[in-house]
């Protein structure tokens, strides 16, 4: 009879125990889905506090459009995103001057998919991921943005290959020579030894758009042949480079190679 009388305390105290481990362990976890769900509402709250003064500053731009005649009226979708007054302006705001490189770069930053125009969603999607909430957090970062496509070859030919797309006519696959040549002009500056002869010899000598083949191929050339010694004339490059390999000889401008 003690035997049992025993055993069943014994039963009753580790019944207890398991209670007041489960309790604790339901406390403990009741605690941290508090602490969790906190976390989640300020986080939320602070990434809305943020969409709104993106989307106040959105409101600024799109809001500044050219003056159109009475009988001229903008389509309800473009009315919806800011257009190059608004960009003109934008630009001001950050003390950036319009023909400067670092637009094309925002404008890849931002993923915008038509020239000179920016949807409420790329404008504050995409500043919101780039955590720049306000003019002062968007000027802070282009120094980097800047030093990225100068310093990261992988970034770079990422942002010139998103040029061709910006930067064509809406719904032509290839860049108009008149496009293509100040275009090449900013974005490989001080990136290729013999760009002005290129530019010249686009303008003068072939005088045909670009296509897409040959926009990125001519990046690829300048990275593997930068001195044109190495040129192989039997490779696989579109026309335009052959041709302008052609036309360096004929200008003596490829040592040994004069024609």
């Amino acid at each position: 009879m003690g035997n049992k009388h025993s055993k069943n305390k014994k039963r009753n105290q580790k019944s207890s125990k398991k209670e007041i481990t489960t309790q604790s362990s339901s406390t403990e976890n009741s605690t941290k889905n508090q602490h969790q769900h906190h976390n989640d509402v300020k986080k939320s709250t602070g990434k809305s506090k943020s969409s709104n003064a993106l989307s106040k500053l959105f409101e600024k731009y799109v809001a500044i459009r050219e003056d159109l005649d009475e009988d001229e009226a903008e389509e309800e979708e473009e009315l919806a995103k800011i257009v190059a007054p608004g960009i003109i302006q934008f630009m001001g705001d950050l003390e950036v001057d319009p023909m400067d490189v670092i637009v094309l770069v925002i404008m890849w930053k931002l993923s915008a998919k038509e020239k000179f125009k920016l949807s409420k969603k790329e404008f504050v999607e995409g500043f919101n991921n780039h955590n720049m909430f306000s003019i002062k957090d968007i000027k802070g970062g282009l120094d980097k943005w800047k030093s990225e496509i100068k310093n990261d070859n992988s970034a770079f030919k990422k942002f010139y290959s998103f040029v061709f797309n910006y930067n064509k006519e809406p719904g032509q696959k290839s860049m108009i020579v008149d496009i293509a040549v100040p275009t090449w002009n900013l974005i490989l500056k001080d990136k290729y030894k013999f760009l002005d002869e290129w530019c010249e010899f686009i303008t003068t000598e072939f005088k045909k758009a670009i296509s897409k083949d040959t926009w990125d191929l001519f990046l690829e050339f300048v990275i593997q042949v930068p001195t044109l010694q190495n040129f192989d004339e039997d490779g696989a490059w579109p026309v335009a480079i052959d041709e302008f390999y052609e036309y360096m000889k004929k200008n003596g401008k490829v040592p040994g190679k004069e024609v």
